[in-house]
Parts: C-alpha cells; structure tokens; sequence
C-alpha cells in the first residue's frame, strides 16, 4: 500500500453516524459527507436532525435520516435494516450517542439508582447494541469494516460528579478493545475516540453548571485552546479511512494534552 492522500477518501463508502444531530455526531457526519461518503444519520431529535441534513445536501450528498432511541434494541434494528435497505451495505459505523443529562450529575453517593441506570444505558448500553448489529452486518457482507465508538478522558482519568459516565465510558474503552480482538478476523476494525473539552452544546452545559472560567481551562491545556468538534472529527476521518487499515483496539485521546476535566 503507497502512501497518499487517496488513503483518506471516503468515496463510495456507507457510513451510519448516530447522535448526528449536534455536537460531535454533526461534525463527525459533515466530515464524512466532505470526503465522499454516503450517509446515515440517526438522532433521537428529529428537529436537529433535519438541520444537518440540509447543510449535509449542500455539500451534495443525499443523507438517510432516521429518528430513534438508540438505547432501544428495536430501534437500533431498525436503523441498520433501513441502511442495508437504501444502500446495500454498511461499510462504517460511528457511535456518537452519549453525555450526562445536568439532572443527572451528582457526587456518587447522592446518584439515584435511576441516574445511573439512564447515564451507563446512554453511554455504554447503545455502543453495545449499535456494534453488536453493525457488526453483524458486516459479517454478513463479507467486507472490511470500520466501527468508531466515541468515549471520553472521563473513561481514562477520574470524573467527579459522573462517576457513572466515567465508569461507562471506561467500559467503552474495554468494549473496544475486546470487539476488535473478536472482530479482526473478520476484516473489521474497532477503535475509539476519548475527547477532552471539546467546546459542543452539551459541554457548555456542563461548564456553565460548574461556573468554568473558559480563559483559565484554556490556559490549562497545553495547547492552550478548548477543543473544537473538528479536532474529532479528523480523527474520526483517519480512523474510518484506509489511512487506519492496521490500526484496531485503540483509543485516541483528543484533548489538546489535557489528560483530567472535572470538578
């Protein structure tokens, strides 16, 4: 294999993007759709998810958008199903879906039994059921794959007040790790995305909640900037494209070298 910037090319490849609505799911769908390849978008919003297919067909491409609550096994079937059904084949997955409702957020010994039950199933319970039916598909197929699942710094380093997101993305992590080890005899590659403070909707709830000054965690990271979804997006790109064709079970760290945010 020569190295070039062909590597990178998603053209003529499928991919499903889920929680594409906003934040990271929507960087990481536009990413996709600028280096060429077909796409499906689930959300659990319909409203945001019509947003980003408008801008998706501006770029020329025509997205498959499907509301769901991917925590639904149901719903997660019925999502590759009309995938195979429009495009033939799955060729990428990205698991995007994710986050700590603010309701949600609490020292642990103050988290209801339900809180954590919501926060592991958004966060641990829909990766497991998106790779389990991706995967499946592409076994069926008989072709390469690439499946990306979205943890986070909290998987690595310790979360105050989300010990159940930290616990669930950590298990991302490991779920990563095992699916490849399980899936590369099959030609499909599992890896991972762990961001740090990348500057989305969502995280700004978060920061607003814990009054962050922004100037100060700036000056915190070494590169001295909040991460954009961009950054993820690229990585997401690499880690989907042929450019990554020897690399499965990983987890990349996308945090401008900030290894713990949390209070």
């Amino acid at each position: 294999m020569q190295v070039s910037i062909d590597l990178f090319s998603l053209a003529g490849k499928v991919a499903v993007v889920t929680a594409a609505g906003r934040g990271i799911g929507r960087g990481i769908a536009l990413g996709f759709a600028r280096l060429g390849a077909d796409l499906v978008l689930a959300d659990i919003n319909a409203t945001t998810l019509a947003e980003v297919s408008s801008e998706i067909r501006q770029l020329g491409r025509e997205p498959l958008t499907i509301a769901a609550d991917l925590t639904r096994d149901g719903d997660v079937s019925g999502l590759i199903d009309q995938a195979v059904a429009r495009y033939g084949r799955i060729d990428m997955m990205a698991n995007v879906v994710g986050g700590i409702p603010m309701k949600d957020r609490g020292p642990a010994v103050e988290l209801s039994e339900d809180s954590w039950d919501a926060v592991v199933e958004l966060n641990l319970k829909t990766v497991f059921l998106c790779s389990r039916a991706a995967a499946r598909t592409m076994i069926k197929q008989g072709t390469k794959g690439s499946i990306i699942n979205l943890a986070s710094i909290s998987g690595i380093n310790r979360n105050p007040r989300g010990s159940h997101y930290g616990a669930a993305k950590a298990a991302v992590i490991h779920l990563t790790k095992t699916l490849a080890h399980e899936l590369g005899p099959s030609g499909i590659r599992v890896n991972a995305i762990a961001p740090g403070v990348i500057d989305t909707p969502l995280n700004r709830d978060a920061r607003a909640f814990f009054k962050v000054d922004d100037e100060a965690l700036a000056r915190a990271i070494p590169l001295q900037r909040l991460g954009e979804v961009e950054d993820v997006a690229a990585v997401a790109i690499f880690l989907a494209s042929e450019a990554a064709a020897y690399v499965t079970g990983q987890t990349i760290v996308v945090g401008g070298g900030l290894e713990f945010w949390g209070n």
